[in-house]
């Protein structure tokens, strides 16, 4: 190969496939780390056990279908949750033991746990103290004279 055709970049082309693999290599490594660091490898509390008794959870399912009840959760301005429950006929359940459980899907160690109080026949409120903004999710289990009803839904909130 004649000097006078080689440009002077040509010969630092080798250098150049070597500095593409190094930044690629360290934006794998902020990657992983930022996995890491993140991440708590736990998705599901006793997992297995839960898996066993998936059977248990698909019956109570069918059997809160059964029941012919239905809900409306309404989430106010100031963060209340305001929680309806109506039986088969439509009339509005009173009397219920209703717990919340609040969690945000993004972030850890914001959980919410209150119950929920009768203000008025049928309806039931909470002023839970959200920590930050954004999308929660929102899992109420209610207990009338001995039956149990579930729900859940997502709300965000704005502060």
């Amino acid at each position: 190969m004649n000097k006078a055709n080689v440009r002077k970049i040509d010969k630092y082309i080798p250098w150049m496939f070597v500095l593409f693999f190094i930044v690629i290599a360290c934006v794998d490594g902020v990657f992983m780390t930022t996995a890491i660091r993140t991440q708590t490898g736990l998705v599901t509390d006793k997992a297995y056990e839960t898996g066993l008794k998936y059977n248990d959870i698909l019956k109570a399912s069918d059997k809160q279908k059964k029941l012919g009840w239905s809900h409306q959760l309404n989430v106010g301005k100031d963060g209340a949750i305001e929680f309806f429950l109506k039986d088969k006929q439509g009339n509005l359940v009173t009397g219920a033991d209703i717990s919340l459980l609040c969690f945000r899907p993004t972030q850890d160690g914001m959980d919410i746990s209150a119950k929920l109080m009768e203000t008025t026949a049928g309806v039931y409120t909470v002023y839970p103290d959200y920590p930050a903004s954004g999308l929660w999710q929102v899992f109420l289990t209610v207990n009338a004279n001995g039956v149990i009803y579930k729900a859940n839904q997502n709300i965000t909130i704005q502060k």
